[in-house]
């Protein structure tokens, strides 16, 4: 069950086999939205839901730039205002411009940099009780094409 905020991950807890997130950075999920899943599938008497969180990425090469890669992958999203209140509510504040996306990279909801910059992000999430992460090179295949996106998304596998 796709989840942004606390009523859905309250649901997924209660109903879901696992509770997916999008847009989401780690301390919005270690504080609010992985608690309120785990939280009611307790309550429910259920095992702990996993939680899984989409995250799109891309990996710093010569010729790109952070905020394009971003806003190819993301930025339709955060001209919605379902994304625009999860974000307000994880205390980051967009309003659907191209330079928005630089909240987001700082944040860790987009992870860009070096494969080890990636594999740092990509542990922020697991201590964050994040049990999978889908990683989303969309960006990156938007911008230079299938195989520059699998080459990214080959590497990360590798370092992770």
């Amino acid at each position: 069950m796709g989840v942004l905020r606390t009523k859905m991950a309250a649901l997924a807890g209660q109903i879901a086999d696992d509770a997916i997130t999008w847009l989401c950075p780690p301390t919005y999920l270690s504080d609010v939205i992985v608690p309120q899943v785990w939280g009611a599938s307790t309550q429910a008497g259920r095992d702990r839901v996993p939680v899984t969180a989409i995250i799109p990425c891309a990996v710093a090469r010569e010729g790109r730039r952070a905020r394009d890669i971003a806003f190819e992958a993301i930025g339709m999203h955060i001209q919605l205002p379902h994304y625009q209140d999860t974000l307000r509510d994880a205390n980051i504040e967009v309003t659907g411009k191209t330079e928005d996306v630089d909240k987001l990279i700082d944040a860790g909801v987009f992870l860009y940099g070096t494969i080890s910059d990636i594999r740092d992000g990509l542990d922020r999430f697991s201590r964050a009780g994040v049990d999978e992460v889908v990683l989303n090179v969309a960006g990156v295949a938007k911008g230079f094409g299938l195989r520059a996106a699998s080459r990214d998304l080959e590497e990360i596998l590798d370092a992770v």
